[in-house]
């Protein structure tokens, strides 16, 4: 019995270290689990990483398709003023795109297969989205897993911010149009030769309600009412900024302006008087505003005239158009009428006029019924054009820009502006 004591104690000594091993190895484990802070005697267990701080997860963020850029805005139209964007996923597949509106923006591809980025993980297609007319919409793409996003498309109006466009002219000093607007605080609004709005540095003050106006000599002739009264007119003159410039004349002795010609051989300024009153209706002043005598003729014909005027460069004529009479006036420099072969057939409301100096031709416009423009030869014959000018709302100013051949034309019922080619064709991307 003496004999089993030792091997007891054997044992009971290979248990405890059994139960030490396996208390050391527990509380290593611990120890890796909640930290050694916790082990030092800290009551506090730290956090444990985030999965989003783990290196090498997957992130979810982008598992989706992803558009660059995420909008897009234009205001020319046509295929040569598209934009693009591109569209990547993660994915391998094809990646499609649809437009909300196809009258406003088209986009292409319809669908194609994404090409991996070498600079990146994910495969992208670059799509090209081309604007058709004025308004906004979306572009939506998917990827092959059914993944989406949207791009944003605003398509600007032409010529924006119009209000009863009475007057248009075209300096040549910078390729610029002035729009006189008849309803607005905002007179005179300046554009380029492609609709796009330019914000000069003058604001045109005292050019209120505006009927008609002129560039000569790089500088903008305004004839418009006298604020505040509104009951009398005058004629102020800008440089191409805005700026008023002070002249020498006071353009006296005109009634009423309803338009402005320039004629650049001899330096004229004609200003068409709608009611012609004692001073008769064509008044003829040097650019600063001094009275030039007529020494023969005195520009007979015409009252209550509303339509424009134009200086015919290439046979040395003014033209004025008599609207809402179906008459042309036709007159040399000084005032003499001028007899023509035709008579200009099929008039109705002439008001705007435009000279064409590279073929020769007059644009005018009608606005009595027919809304229409017709086109003459220096003489007043038909000039046969292969469009019709469409889209037109009261048609009450024109302007011919010899720098690109366009006619543009100021609609007062639509408070827009159109481009023509010098057939009559619309130019919808100037």
């Amino acid at each position: 019995m003496k004999a089993l004591a030792p091997r007891r104690a054997l044992r009971m000594e290979v248990l405890m270290r059994d139960f030490v091993s396996r208390f050391i190895m527990g509380t290593a484990i611990s120890c890796l689990v909640i930290g050694f802070a916790s082990c030092g005697g800290s009551s506090s267990v730290p956090s444990l990483p985030s999965p989003q701080n783990v290196v090498g997860r997957l992130d979810t963020s982008n598992n989706g398709v992803i558009v660059t850029p995420t909008s897009l805005a234009f205001t020319p139209t046509g295929s040569a003023n598209a934009q693009t964007f591109v569209a990547s996923t993660q994915f391998e597949g094809d990646i499609s795109a649809v437009s909300s509106n196809t009258a406003i923006a088209t986009v292409n591809p319809a669908s194609a297969q994404a090409v991996k980025d070498p600079n990146d993980s994910r495969k992208s297609v670059t799509f090209t989205v081309t604007p058709l007319a004025p308004g906004t919409c979306t572009i939506t793409v998917t990827d092959k897993k059914g993944n989406t996003a949207t791009v944003t498309i605003t398509v600007l109006p032409l010529f924006p911010n119009l209000n009863g466009p009475t007057g248009i002219t075209f300096n040549s000093t910078n390729n610029y149009l002035y729009v006189a607007n008849f309803n607005v605080a905002n007179p005179v609004t300046v554009y380029d030769e492609h609709g796009n709005q330019i914000h000069p540095s003058g604001a045109f003050p005292n050019a209120n309600q505006p009927l008609g106006l002129a560039a000569a000599a790089g500088q903008i002739y305004v004839a418009s009412l006298v604020p505040p009264q509104n009951t009398q007119f005058h004629i102020t003159v800008y440089d191409s900024n805005g700026n008023q410039v002070t002249t020498s004349g006071a353009f006296p002795g005109f009634l009423s302006p309803n338009s402005i010609a320039f004629d650049p051989t001899n330096n004229y300024l004609y200003v068409i008087n709608y009611n012609a009153g004692a001073t008769g209706h064509v008044n003829v002043y040097d650019l600063n505003g001094n009275p030039i005598p007529v020494p023969s003729g005195s520009f007979p014909g015409g009252s209550n005239i509303q339509g424009g005027s134009v200086f015919d460069t290439f046979n040395n004529r003014l033209y004025v158009a008599n609207g809402p009479a179906p008459i042309i006036s036709v007159y040399d420099p000084v005032g003499n009428a001028v007899p023509t072969s035709g008579s200009f057939p099929g008039l109705s409301g002439p008001t705007g006029v435009a000279f064409d100096p590279v073929n020769d031709h007059l644009y005018i416009g009608n606005v009595t019924n027919t809304n229409s423009i017709l086109v003459f030869d220096g003489d007043g014959n038909p000039i046969a054009t292969s469009g019709n000018f469409p889209n037109l709302s009261q048609p009450q100013a024109l302007v011919f820009d010899p720098h690109n051949n366009y006619l543009y034309v100021c609609n007062y019922a639509s408070n827009s502006i159109k481009v023509y080619d010098q057939n009559g064709n619309q130019i919808v991307a100037p």
